[in-house]
């Protein structure tokens, strides 16, 4: 019997797995022989695996039986992040984000107005489809990089720190089983925020003191919101009510310091705080990652547990390896060696092939990532 390459986004039910397939922590997700089922498409786009080998009925040279795709030659000539969306990757990373969008927002809003009850399964579908075409975090983040000019307060910024999130879980190696616990509870960590007039969400400006304390009252109301529902996971309604906590005890609603967060809420909280900081917002642009990255190095151990953010930290710094950026003195370059003992400032090969260390040149840093 002969087998075949078949991406997971064509794989349907009945096709017999030919070899055990490992998440990217290597932990096996289906053995050798399993029969395809809708379960298992659902769970191998979770885990982001790209394709399979199938059996086939025929004993076909398997060279032959893959499928063609368009090969991708990055250059120098434009900047990384033009190069990335011109990819066929990013034409159907980009189509499942939207679908992925309208179909949270259709789920959140009937959660939130008591029509049916989060379903952690129904939930992931709208992760898995996203990820279904990423090959790993850091074409993963490459991806999201792209996305970060769509500015919405809810259902964008829900999505995206699922993602992130996952991405995180990943890199601790977290088990399986708690993986998909997490990303659900990211997925549903502002649901209160629908709640929230839309006036004061959406303001264009800053808020006054009476509206922020509106909007405070969002993690409450997502608590509400889940608390009777039996099915959820206790841990998923612990991150909703805690995902503005800070170890140091300066978050909200309660001001709970580090050893009484639930963990999956200072997960949260890490993505949560990076997708917000560096996604565009009615009343400004996107913030450059290095800086949120530098935010973290600065305070981020007293409000944020080490483990997740140190991990964090150096996970997502490394993911912009080899993109273009603009320093604050106006020239350009490519990231080309992180500094592991300062992720905010890597170094920089410029235009005309000479080298700027950010960790040594203190008055420069990166403007913006291109």
């Amino acid at each position: 019997m002969g087998s075949k390459r078949v991406r997971t986004y064509d794989l349907t039910p009945g096709l017999i797995a030919a070899d055990d397939v490992y998440t990217f922590n290597d932990q096996l997700i289906i053995q050798e022989g399993t029969r395809v089922t809708d379960r298992v498409i659902t769970r191998l786009k979770f885990y982001a695996v790209p394709d399979i080998k199938v059996y086939t009925d025929e004993d076909t040279d398997e060279d032959e039986l893959e499928t063609e795709e368009e090969t991708v030659v990055f250059s120098y000539d434009k900047p990384y992040r033009d190069q990335v969306m011109s990819t066929p990757e990013f034409k159907i990373f980009g189509t499942a984000y939207s679908v992925s969008v309208d179909k949270l927002s259709d789920s959140l809003d009937e959660i939130a107005m008591g029509k049916r009850q989060a379903s952690q399964e129904e939930l992931l579908e709208v992760v898995s489809s996203s990820l279904a075409n990423v090959r790993n975090n850091v074409h993963l983040f490459d991806m999201l990089n792209c996305m970060h000019d769509m500015s919405d307060i809810v259902y964008v910024h829900s999505l995206n720190v699922a993602l992130i999130a996952h991405a995180l879980g990943i890199w601790i190696e977290m088990p399986e089983d708690d993986l998909a616990v997490l990303t659900t509870a990211a997925l549903l960590h502002d649901i209160g925020k629908l709640l929230v007039p839309s006036e004061i969400l959406n303001k264009p400006g800053a808020l006054n003191a009476q509206e922020y304390a509106i909007v405070k009252t969002h993690a409450q109301f997502g608590y509400n919101i889940l608390k009777n529902q039996d099915t959820l996971d206790e841990r998923i309604k612990n991150a909703v009510l805690q995902h503005h906590e800070r170890c140091d005890g300066s978050g909200y609603p309660v001001g709970l310091h580090s050893n009484e967060i639930d963990d999956f809420a200072k997960i949260i909280a890490i993505a949560d705080v990076y997708d917000a900081m560096s996604s565009k917002r009615t009343y400004r642009d996107p913030i450059c990652p290095f800086s949120v990255i530098e935010m973290f190095e600065k305070d981020g151990l007293q409000k944020y547990d080490p483990h997740y953010v140190l991990t964090f930290r150096q996970g997502v710094v490394e993911t912009y390896l080899h993109n273009d950026v603009v320093l604050s003195d106006g020239r350009e370059g490519e990231v080309v060696l992180i500094n592991k003992l300062d992720l905010s400032r890597p170094v920089v090969r410029l235009k005309d092939s000479t080298y700027v260390d950010l960790s040594k040149e203190r008055d420069i840093i990166i403007k913006s990532v291109i």
